[in-house]
């Protein structure tokens, strides 16, 4: 049996109240965000509302499009605020 795994850097992970990050994405570049979590999480852009995607806990999937425009991108969970991580796109 085969699965196709993801392409390098193309996964946020949420884990035990943390993210895991790609070091760098391209613009415009399709990620898929799995939340391994029981608990609900976003990916939630800290400024001017770039993305706000909400993951179901228990292993959902969701997908967010990164920002078309290099730079980093901090962002939180909107429902734990001890959850950050940053997006780098390059």
């Amino acid at each position: 049996m085969t699965t196709t795994a993801p392409a390098p850097g193309s996964e946020i992970v949420i884990s035990n109240m943390s993210y895991t990050v790609p070091p760098s994405v391209k613009p415009g570049q399709q990620l898929t965000i799995v939340n391994k979590d029981s608990a609900n999480h976003t990916v939630t852009a800290d400024e001017n509302n770039l993305f706000d995607v909400r993951i179901s806990g228990g292993g959902g999937t969701e997908t967010l499009t990164a920002p078309t425009t290099p730079g980093t991108y901090p962002f939180h969970c909107k429902y734990h605020a001890s959850m950050n991580g940053v997006l780098t796109v390059a």
